[in-house]
C-alpha cells in the first residue's frame, strides 16, 4: 500500500499560485515558487527561502529543464498574452513563442534524447502544443475539455518519454514525440490539479478536484490511495512532483490557500489493496517507425560531421524524413554502438564518430 509521511509544511513569503520542483542554485533539488508579489522565489527543500527573482503575475505556470542543453536549468513560464517563454536563471531571456491563446500550464523535458528539453503547453482553447527546444511548433492537438496539466516524462520507466496531458474531465493523454497518441486513460470523474509519480515498483497519478483530498491512481484506473491533507494546510491549489531527499523517492508538493506549500514523503509497502475504479490504461497504436531508415541517415550524417551535438543530429534526421517518427536519439546511438554498427562514443552532449577505420588509418 501507498503510505504518507507527516508533511512538512513551511510558510511562504506571499500567495503562491504555481510551483515547480528542480536543481537551481545547487547540487540539492529545491522549490520554485511564483508568487503574487511579482516574485519568483527558490526555496531549499526544508523551506529556506534561498533568493527571489523578478517576475510577473501574468505569467500562469513554470517548468524547469534544461531546454538549451548546456547542462544547465532553465525557467520556462507560459502568460497570459499566450506567450511561452524561457529565461535563464537568473531571469535573462532565451527565447519565446507565441501561441496566441493564454498558457494555461506548461511542461518540459528530453523526449528525443538529444541532451536539451523539449516543451509542452496546455492552450485556454484546450488545445495542447508540442515544441522543439527552439520553440519551433511540432505539433498541436485540440481535445475535449479544458487542460488541467501537461507534462514531459517517463510515465512507467520503460525508457519511452511521453507528452501526458490530462483534461478537467478526468481522461489522460499519453502522447509519442510524432503526436501519435500511444495511450488514453480514463478516470470518469473530474479533476481540477494532476501529477505524476515514480514510485520504485510503480507510476502513479495523482488528481484532486478542489478538495483537501488527494487520489492515487495507476496506470489502469484503479484509485489504490485517498490522502487527506491536514486542516491548517486547506485546500489544494496545485500539485507537483519531483525527488527532494533521496533518490527515488518521489514527494508531492502541495500550494494551498493558506499561503502554505507541503512536502509530503511517500512511503511504498508490498501491500495489494486498492478501489476498483476508472476504465484503465488502452494502447492506441503500436510504435511505428522504420528504424533501419534513421540508422541510415544517422550514418550518413556522421560521416560528413564526425563531431556533431545530439541537438543538431536530431534536427537533421527529421528535416531528411518525410514524417513525424517516435525515437530517442541517445539509446538509439547507444544500440548501435553495442552491435559494432557504429564507431564512436558520447562526448557530453555531443556524439563524436571514429572514421578513421574507413580510410585505413592507423
Amino acid at each position: 500500500m501507498l503510505k504518507i509521511t507527516t508533511p512538512t509544511i513551511f510558510q511562504t513569503d506571499d500567495l503562491v499560485y504555481y510551483i515547480a520542483v528542480g536543481t537551481i542554485t545547487g547540487k540539492n533539488p529545491e522549490i520554485a515558487a511564483c508568487s503574487y508579489d511579482g516574485k519568483l522565489h527558490i526555496y531549499s527543500r526544508e523551506g529556506k527561502r534561498k533568493w527571489s527573482l523578478d517576475w510577473s503575475t501574468t505569467f500562469t505556470c513554470l517548468a524547469l529543464a534544461d531546454v538549451e542543453g548546456k547542462g544547465s536549468t532553465a525557467l520556462l513560464s507560459g502568460s497570459l498574452d499566450g506567450k511561452i517563454r524561457i529565461f535563464s536563471q537568473r531571469g535573462t531571456p532565451i527565447w519565446q513563442k507565441d501561441l496566441q491563446q493564454p498558457v494555461i500550464c506548461c511542461g518540459a523535458g528530453d523526449i528525443d534524447g538529444d541532451g536539451a528539453a523539449e516543451v509542452s503547453a496546455g492552450l485556454e482553447g484546450e488545445q495542447v502544443v508540442f515544441l522543439d527546444n527552439d520553440g519551433a511548433l511540432l505539433w498541436k492537438k485540440t481535445l475535449d475539455s479544458p487542460i488541467v496539466a501537461t507534462k514531459i516524462a517517463d510515465f512507467n520507466s520503460d525508457g519511452e518519454v511521453e507528452v501526458i496531458v490530462a483534461e478537467a474531465n478526468g481522461t489522460i493523454h499519453l502522447y509519442a514525440s510524432s503526436g501519435r497518441e500511444r495511450f488514453i486513460l480514463e478516470l470518469k470523474e473530474p479533476i481540477s490539479n494532476f501529477s505524476l509519480i515514480n514510485t520504485p515498483k510503480e507510476a502513479l497519478f495523482v488528481t484532486n478536484n478542489k478538495t483537501a483530498q488527494l487520489k492515487f491512481w495507476d496506470a489502469d484506473g484503479n484509485l489504490r490511495h485517498r490522502y487527506h491533507l491536514p486542516s491548517k494546510v486547506g485546500s489544494v491549489k496545485f500539485i507537483t512532483s519531483g525527488p527532494l531527499f533521496e533518490a527515488g523517492v518521489d514527494v508531492v508538493i502541495l500550494s494551498s490557500r493558506n499561503d502554505l506549500i507541503s512536502v509530503l514523503k511517500l512511503l511504498i509497502s508490498n501491500g495489494k489493496q486498492w478501489e476498483e475504479s476508472g476504465s484503465g490504461l488502452k494502447e492506441i497504436a503500436p510504435r511505428d517507425f522504420d528504424i533501419a531508415v534513421i540508422k541510415e541517415l544517422i550514418l550518413s550524417i556522421t560521416l560528413e560531421q564526425s563531431r556533431i551535438t545530439l541537438e543538431e543530429l536530431d534536427r537533421e534526421i527529421r528535416e531528411a524524413l518525410n514524417r513525424k517518427v517516435d525515437y530517442n536519439l541517445r539509446e538509439l546511438l547507444s544500440k548501435m554502438l553495442q552491435k559494432n554498427q557504429l564507431l564512436g562514443y558520447f562526448e557530453g552532449n555531443e556524439f563524436v564518430r571514429n572514421t578513421s577505420y574507413l580510410w585505413g588509418e592507423e
